[in-house]
């Protein structure tokens, strides 16, 4: 039997970028040093090192540190979720498959919009797991780990 886990999901329907402007294609946090980048992403990830700073940000060219990837995805994402954000949602109630869904305690993800998730997938329930954010894979694998494998069954 398909199964399907959600890892602390977001839908493009929840944006907050849907009834407001269009971020600039910039990113919009960066900093000055890799100690104050990894003390910013503690909030989110308390695991973060310093390594890990180094292996997904990069030195713009104002020598401030920035993530690795391009932000010129920005407005592409906010018109995807403007233009198609609603079929999107809708999609999710075609979803055939048993669901897990999977919330880190300290996640971004607010928990009314996880319920909203949730409650649009035919056979979906929710987990929130303790002491977690939205990294949960990194922070706490074998928590992870074992959710999935228990929501999987005996024949996975």
């Amino acid at each position: 039997m398909s199964r399907l886990v959600l890892l602390d999901p977001a839908a493009p329907h929840q944006s907050r970028f849907r009834t407001g402007p269009t971020p600039e294609p910039v990113h919009p946090y960066t900093y000055a040093s890799v100690e104050e980048a990894r003390q910013a992403l503690a909030a989110i990830d308390p695991t973060v090192t310093d390594e890990d700073v180094l292996r997904g940000y990069r030195r713009n060219g104002q020598g401030r540190w920035e993530p690795r990837f391009d932000p010129a995805i920005f407005p592409a994402l906010v018109d995807d979720a403007c233009e198609h954000g609603d079929r999107f949602r809708a999609e999710l109630t075609r979803i055939r498959a048993p669901a897990l869904c999977v919330r880190g305690e300290r996640s971004l993800l607010d928990p009314a919009d996880l319920g909203d998730i949730v409650a649009a997938i035919p056979d979906c329930r929710s987990v929130t797991l303790s002491g977690a954010g939205h990294f949960m894979v990194r922070e706490q694998p074998e928590a992870v780990a074992e959710l999935v494998l228990d929501f999987l069954g005996p024949d996975c």
